[in-house]
């Protein structure tokens, strides 16, 4: 009884507005003052800063930092010319170019609100221009921005990884595979429009000094993930050393080697990590609150106990999985998810024989889908804005590449293989082969 009164608290709290993180910390405020009156509330300090207090979250503002010093150099417009050169020939192909910057784009920053910041307003004007439309220009720069919070290093990774104990090395080597596989199936889709609605493609063939200069230009760019990946796969640093060396590269190539960069930009990047790590701690700090009330009320232990008649079956298990984070992510913040859910569906996953680096993915991959599902999607309002689009005709030109990426989800749920060989051949531990 206690349990559906805390949701339905959380849910009506949700329908009036209320900000996602106070409503998590209401909500669980409610349960202790039902449950022990005041008792609890001296506890609750303690348990919030519990709930931040985890090394690996050092990664977070130290990755805010490196996108942002990384796009100040200049090397965003350099990274465009280069992917232009790589797939200009292609149907469509300045499309198929934003879709290329955006895998490289993603192993810099891992955020995906900086891709739309970055690549968003260079590439949605000149989509426009070239005939594409721009609901269609907006529609792909959501679609290709939700990939890069998969994309190694990845924020949500690692905020995933803190909660559950997990690796995130071999989540980073785990997420590579379904990241790309992603931006293959928008080339797909873009493909497959491009010749249907005759979007403009490059006639003139691409030049091998073309190529090379572009590739030359860019290096700086694309040996980035590579330094902070090879780094960490290969021992040489942690993954939270690794977001430092990512700061410290941005730093040399934009006040060094390229001389683009000002010291006095360094102030309103300092500022602009500091922002938004300290929003997503505020949300993570409320979570705890009420994650640790779900523990109080053994939510885990029940959800366990619901589905231990489905053991047997654990396709059919996953497929409500899928489903139900599909439909919460279309509700709740990303952070929100992880920190209400993982804890709650894991164990119920690692009881069917689910691998648990195989479920992180998983897991992420869902909740992730909810940036580009109305109501709650912040890229679909982050687009919006940038590109001064209605949402309406945006959201229908989404539909497609959010079809494909469902579908990809469902084939990484079921396929393990795809997501646990890359960790595997590396040397990551993991808990076992999944439905094994």
């Amino acid at each position: 009884m206690t349990l559906l009164l805390i949701s339905l608290v959380l849910v009506v709290l949700l329908l009036l507005g209320t900000p996602i993180a106070v409503t998590m910390g209401i909500t669980g405020m409610v349960y202790f003052l039902l449950t022990a009156g005041f008792d609890y509330f001296s506890m609750v300090v303690t348990r919030i800063f519990k709930g931040m207090d985890s090394f690996v979250f050092i990664c977070v503002p130290l990755y805010i930092m490196a996108g942002d010093l990384m796009n100040a150099t200049g090397l965003t417009a350099r990274l465009v010319r280069w992917a232009k050169s790589v797939v200009g020939k292609l149907p469509g192909s300045l499309a198929q170019a934003q879709l290329v910057a955006t895998a490289v784009f993603g192993g810099i920053s891992g955020s995906a609100l900086g891709d739309i910041a970055a690549l968003g307003t260079i590439f949605i004007p000149n989509l426009e221009k070239e005939g594409y439309g721009k609901s269609f220009a907006c529609a792909l720069t959501a679609a290709s921005a939700v990939v890069d919070p998969i994309i190694p290093p990845s924020i949500i990774i690692v905020i995933y990884a803190a909660v559950m104990n997990t690796s995130i090395g071999a989540m980073y080597a785990a997420a590579i595979i379904p990241g790309f596989l992603l931006i293959a199936g928008d080339m797909v889709i873009v493909h497959y429009l491009a010749k249907k609605r005759h979007y403009p493609r490059r006639t003139e063939p691409i030049s091998m000094r073309e190529l090379a200069s572009g590739t030359r230009d860019a290096t700086l760019a694309l040996i980035m993930p590579l330094i902070i990946l090879g780094g960490i796969f290969l021992g040489v640093f942690t993954p939270t050393e690794a977001a430092a060396v990512a700061v410290g590269y941005a730093l040399f190539v934009g006040l060094v080697i390229y001389r683009h960069m000002h010291w006095r930009e360094i102030p309103r990047i300092l500022f602009n990590a500091a922002y938004n790590s300290g929003t997503l701690f505020f949300v993570i700090a409320c979570a705890s609150i009420l994650g640790w009330a779900f523990a109080m009320m053994q939510v885990p232990q029940q959800v366990l106990a619901l589905f231990q008649p489905l053991k047997s079956y654990p396709w059919l298990v996953l497929l409500i999985m899928n489903i139900f984070l599909l439909w919460m992510g279309m509700w709740l913040d990303v952070t929100a998810n992880i920190l209400l859910f993982a804890p709650i569906l894991a164990p119920l996953a690692y009881a069917i024989g689910i691998d648990p680096v195989h479920f992180s993915m998983i897991f992420v991959m869902n909740v992730n889908l909810g940036n580009i599902t109305p109501p709650v999607g912040i890229l679909l309002f982050a687009t919006q804005a940038v590109g001064k689009v209605q949402m309406e005709p945006m959201v229908k030109e989404l539909i497609p590449f959010l079809l494909i990426k469902i579908a990809i989800t469902f084939l990484i749920t079921y396929v393990p293989f795809i997501s646990l060989w890359l960790p595997r051949l590396l040397g990551f531990g993991t808990g076992g082969p999944s439905f094994g």
